[in-house]
C-alpha cells in the first residue's frame, strides 16, 4: 500500500513537472532569466550595462537612469548582491555612480550616491555582502573628507575597515583621512597595511603615496 502511494505521488511530480515544461516551452511560462540575459547581451545602449560599460558623462548618465528603474534579480543563492553570476546589483550601481562622480571631483553627489548606497533596504533573504557595504563607507568617507569634513569622515573610514579587513582601498583612504593632525600614527599604520595587501597599490596613485610618505615620515 506505502509502496502503491509513494509511485502515485513520484507519477504526479512528474506530471507537474512535463505540464510546466510544456507551458514555458510555448511562452506560458515567464522564464526569470529571459530578461536579464538579454541585458547581458545588449549593447551599452542599455542603461544596465551602460552605467558599468560606459566611462565618463555617458556612464553617470546610464547609472542615474539605471538606479530609477525596476531592479533586474536572477533567482538563485546569491540573491541581489550576486553580481558576478550577471546579477546587475542595484547597490552597485549607485556604487558606480558614486566613483563616477568622485572621478569629477563632484564630491556633493558622490558622497549622496554612496549614502543611497548604504542606507538601501537591507532584505535578510538578499543580505549585502561585507565587501559592499565597505565600498559604500569607503566612498562616504573620502567624499566627507574632501569636502572638508574630516570629523565625520574618520569613524565611517574605520567602519569600512572593519566591514572589508582585506580591502587596500579601504585602508589607503582611512590613512588618508587621519594623516590629518594625527598623532599615534594611525596614518602610517593603514597606508602600510594598505601596501601590504597590493604592493602595487599606490603606483597608480600619486597623490595617495605623497601623503602614505609624508605620513610615514614623520614616524
Amino acid at each position: 500500500m506505502k509502496i502503491s502511494r509513494r509511485v502515485t505521488g513520484v507519477a504526479a511530480a512528474l506530471r507537474t513537472i512535463l505540464v510546466v515544461a510544456t507551458l514555458a516551452g510555448n511562452g506560458c511560462v515567464r522564464d526569470p532569466g529571459r530578461e536579464l540575459r538579454a541585458v547581458m547581451t545588449s549593447d551599452t545602449s542599455h542603461p544596465a550595462v551602460g552605467c558599468f560599460r560606459l566611462v565618463g558623462e555617458r556612464a553617470i548618465a546610464a547609472c542615474r537612469e539605471y538606479t530609477k528603474t525596476e531592479a533586474l534579480r536572477f533567482p538563485g543563492p546569491i540573491g541581489e548582491d550576486g553580481y558576478r553570476f550577471g546579477v546587475i546589483n542595484r547597490t552597485e550601481a549607485f556604487i558606480r555612480l558614486g566613483d563616477l562622480l568622485a572621478a569629477q571631483e563632484n564630491w556633493a553627489e558622490a558622497l549622496e550616491a554612496y549614502r543611497v548606497a548604504w542606507q538601501r533596504p537591507r532584505d535578510e533573504k538578499y543580505p549585502k555582502t561585507p565587501k559592499i557595504l565597505a565600498r559604500a563607507r569607503t566612498g562616504m568617507g573620502l567624499s566627507l573628507f574632501r569636502l572638508g569634513r574630516s570629523a565625520d569622515a574618520v569613524p565611517i573610514a574605520r567602519e569600512a575597515t572593519r566591514l572589508d579587513n582585506d580591502s587596500p582601498m579601504s585602508w589607503a583612504v582611512l590613512g588618508l583621512i587621519t594623516s590629518e593632525g594625527e598623532t599615534d600614527g594611525e596614518s602610517c599604520k593603514a597606508f602600510s597595511r594598505a601596501e601590504a595587501l597590493d604592493p602595487a597599490f599606490f603606483k597608480t596613485r600619486p597623490g595617495m603615496l605623497k601623503s602614505r610618505e609624508a605620513a610615514c615620515r614623520t614616524r
